[in-house]
């Protein structure tokens, strides 16, 4: 599951930090998409993070990706699916 998306990369928790530069091919499903979105992204940085609960804190790694290898079409898909989040009514 991704915390942030651009048409430029994603963060996202992980159970173990990944180093700086490591490749890592995944596929991105985005609603109203039939098929996941192929790509190659690097590692920006791995860093720990806490998500604060109703009981206890949640220890975490979020890592922060840059794609180096998506159909220029997909990334078109991305920037469109942000902007249309940015376009929808506030939910109450």
């Amino acid at each position: 599951m991704t915390s942030d998306l651009s048409g430029g990369g994603l963060s996202f928790a992980a159970q173990a930090p990944l180093n700086p530069g490591t490749r890592i091919s995944a596929a991105l499903s985005l609603p109203g998409r039939e098929q996941p979105i192929p790509l190659i992204a690097e590692v920006l940085c791995s860093e720990q993070s806490y998500v604060m609960g109703t009981a206890a804190s949640e220890r975490r790694i979020e890592v922060e990706v840059r794609f180096v290898s998506i159909a220029p079409g997909d990334q078109d898909d991305i920037k469109r699916y942000i902007i249309a989040g940015l376009q929808a009514p506030p939910q109450p």
